[in-house]
C-alpha cells in the first residue's frame, strides 16, 4: 500500500489533450449539511476568544502563572493556537465544496487544535491549583482565583468548541 501525504490525496497527474502534464482532483468533495458559514462563523468565534483570553493570562501572570512548572504548558498553548488561526483562514477562503487539501486544512485542523489548546489550558488550570493548594504563600487569593478560572474557561471553551466541530462533520460526495 502506496502512503501518501495529505497535500496530494486526491490529486493524480495526468496528461491534457495537448499531451501537457497536469494535476487533477479526482478524489471526494466535502460538504458541510447546514452549509460552511456556522461553521466558519464558530471556528472564527472560538479562536478570537480564545487568543484573547491566552494573551490576557500570559501578559498578566500571577505567582502561580510564574511557577516554571507553569511556563511550559503556557509555552506549548501557543503552538495549537497558531494552528487555530491557520485552520480559521484556511476555513474563511474555502468555498462550499472543498477537496481533501482544503478539508484537512480548515475543519481537521481547527478540530484537532482545539483539542490540543483543550488539553493544554486544562493542564495550566490544574498547575495552577497545585498551587494554590500547596500552600506557597500566595498574596494575592483572588487575582490567582481569577487566573485559575481563566484557564477554566479556556479550557472548557476549547473542548466544547471541539466537539462541536466533531458534530459537525462534513458529508462527503463525489462527482
Amino acid at each position: 500500500m502506496k502512503i501518501r501525504d495529505w497535500y496530494f490525496q486526491g490529486w493524480e497527474r495526468r496528461a491534457d489533450e495537448q499531451g501537457k502534464k497536469q494535476f487533477y482532483y479526482t478524489g471526494e468533495y466535502y460538504r458541510f449539511r447546514d452549509g460552511i458559514r456556522p461553521v466558519r462563523l464558530h471556528l472564527t468565534a472560538a479562536a478570537v476568544v480564545l487568543t484573547a483570553l491566552y494573551l490576557l493570562l500570559t501578559l498578566c501572570p500571577t505567582e502561580g502563572g510564574m511557577w516554571r512548572i507553569a511556563a511550559i504548558p503556557q509555552l506549548l498553548e501557543l503552538i495549537p493556537l497558531i494552528y487555530l488561526m491557520m485552520a480559521v483562514v484556511r476555513l474563511l477562503a474555502n468555498p462550499e465544496k472543498m477537496n481533501y487539501r482544503q478539508y484537512h486544512a480548515s475543519w481537521l485542523r481547527g478540530r484537532r487544535s482545539l483539542w490540543w489548546s483543550g488539553g493544554f489550558c486544562a493542564v495550566c488550570a490544574a498547575v495552577e491549583l497545585v498551587f494554590l493548594l500547596s500552600g506557597q504563600g500566595v498574596i494575592h487569593l483572588i487575582s490567582e482565583l481569577l487566573w485559575l478560572a481563566g484557564w477554566i474557561i479556556a479550557a472548557l471553551l476549547s473542548f466544547f468548541c471541539a466537539r462541536y466541530l466533531t458534530r459537525q462533520r462534513p458529508d462527503t460526495f463525489t462527482e
